[in-house]
């Protein structure tokens, strides 16, 4: 049976209605278009998918809705997976229950955040979203968090019954490599590379899988990268792998989620904007990010 990290992972962006709460009618277009470029799984309320500014209470009609429609898009066997980050244990296990009532195949989960916490208190952390009796995938992101997963903290999640890997967006390869590794002891355990500048390096490094936030902007372009890498073509890799480079361009206005909404926006795909406090590109920014996505029209219509 291939691992759930075995594949591309698209970090599925979230449409907001007008209150703010979560719209699963504004990506049904986008998720249409990732269906047809053979993506097959989809991780909800990540970085890209802005978790952190959903409220507990909205997230079961979210992913039940958004479960359904990807099943129905990309066939029964498609995995929803449910990011379910918070500050604390207490607030990370309320929202994994609703994912799982919702229908997640499997949870993702990274180090609270805001205080700074040893590994002890770490695995205390990871072992409380354990007890659900749910798959779940450690996500490694210490810009986010403070709070970094080390190579040993790693190795004993990996020992607990139903931890299944890691999601690695911290950009460092050696340990990513690392991680890679406990899966010879662990064979449960895999690691998808979260780092959108290195996933053909990720990929050769040991990652099982990618998680690029640019899925959201050139999903054909990540299932074909992928695809190179496992038929190890590696001139065919690295050139897609410099077209997503190009289209990072996006974000030397002003990094993260604002410039990706926008990308999505010009393209037709997701019309609203991020959560507050983030603010909407301006016309002068979406004519940069316009600029760039003309000079990567090649990687988006792979």
């Amino acid at each position: 049976m291939t691992h759930l990290l075995a594949t591309v992972t698209v970090p599925l962006v979230t449409s907001f209605a007008g209150d703010g709460a979560p719209d699963p009618g504004g990506v049904r277009t986008l998720m249409e278009r990732l269906a047809a470029a053979g993506v097959t799984s989809v991780m909800l309320f990540g970085s890209n998918g802005e978790g952190t500014a959903v409220e507990t209470g909205e997230i079961r009609q979210y992913v039940r809705e958004l479960a359904t429609t990807w099943k129905g898009l990309a066939g029964a066997s498609a995995t929803v997976t449910v990011t379910v980050t918070a500050a604390s244990t207490r607030r990370t296990v309320a929202r994994g229950r609703e994912a799982l009532a919702a229908g997640a195949d499997a949870l993702v989960i990274s180090p609270p955040f805001y205080y700074r916490h040893d590994d002890a208190e770490l695995l205390d952390h990871f072992a409380a979203l354990d007890a659900l009796g749910a798959p779940w995938v450690a996500y490694n992101i210490p810009r986010y968090t403070g709070n970094p997963i080390s190579v040993d903290l790693a190795a004993e999640m990996a020992a607990l019954p139903h931890c299944v890997g890691i999601k690695d967006s911290s950009g460092d390869l050696e340990l990513l490599a690392a991680f890679a590794r406990i899966g010879k002891t662990s064979p449960a355990f895999a690691v998808s590379q979260g780092a959108e500048s290195a996933l053909v390096a990720g990929l050769r490094a040991g990652a099982a899988g990618i998680t690029p936030g640019f899925g959201n902007l050139a999903p054909g372009a990540c299932v074909a990268l992928f695809e190179a890498v496992r038929h190890a073509d590696t001139d065919r890799a690295e050139e897609i792998q410099a077209g997503l480079d190009r289209l990072s361009a996006i974000h030397r206005v002003r990094p993260g989620i604002a410039a990706t909404k926008a990308a999505l926006a010009v393209l037709g795909l997701v019309e609203t904007g991020p959560s507050a406090p983030f603010r909407p590109y301006s016309d002068a920014e979406t004519r940069h990010v316009q600029e760039v996505l003309d000079t990567a029209a090649d990687t988006l219509a792979l």
